[in-house]
C-alpha cells in the first residue's frame, strides 16, 4: 500500500495491461500491469494452489513453475526490480517469441510479486 502512495499517478493516470502465462500454468497467474510513460509494474499471484504445489509447500521456484513464462506485451524493458523481494529479474524470449519474465523467477522467494522497472531501473 505504501508503494501505491508513492506512486498515485501510474495507478491512476497508468494503463491497465492484463497479462498471461501461457502452458500449463495459464490457470494458475492472476498478473496485470501498469504502464505510464516510460514506468511499468507488474503485479502477480499464484492461484489454484492444490494443482500445482504440494500439500504443506508454498509455491516457489523452479520445482514448481518449471520453464512456464508469463507473457510480456510488446516493448517491455528487459530487467524488473521485485520491490517484495529486492530480486532482480530478466526476461526471456518465449517459443512464439514474445518476451516474457519466468514464473520461477516471479515466485521464487515469496508467493506473490511486485514488479517495477523504469526510473529506478534506468
Amino acid at each position: 500500500m505504501n508503494f501505491r502512495g508513492e506512486h498515485e499517478e501510474l495507478f491512476q493516470r497508468g494503463r491497465y495491461l492484463p497479462l498471461y502465462a501461457g502452458g500449463k500454468f495459464r490457470e494458475n497467474i492472476c498478473a496485470f500491469g501498469r504502464r505510464l510513460d516510460g514506468r511499468w509494474l507488474i503485479a502477480a499471484a499464484p492461484r489454484l494452489l492444490a494443482r500445482i504445489a504440494p500439500p504443506g509447500r508454498p509455491p516457489l521456484g523452479e520445482p514448481v513453475w518449471e520453464n512456464a513464462v508469463l507473457s510480456l506485451p510488446h516493448g517491455t524493458p528487459d530487467y524488473w526490480h521485485n520491490i517484495l523481494t529486492g530480486e532482480i529479474l530478466s526476461a526471456c524470449e518465449t517459443k512464439g517469441g514474445q518476451k516474457g519474465l519466468p514464473l520461477h523467477q516471479i515466485f521464487k522467494s515469496y508467493p506473490v510479486a511486485l514488479i517495477e522497472t523504469g526510473q529506478t531501473m534506468l
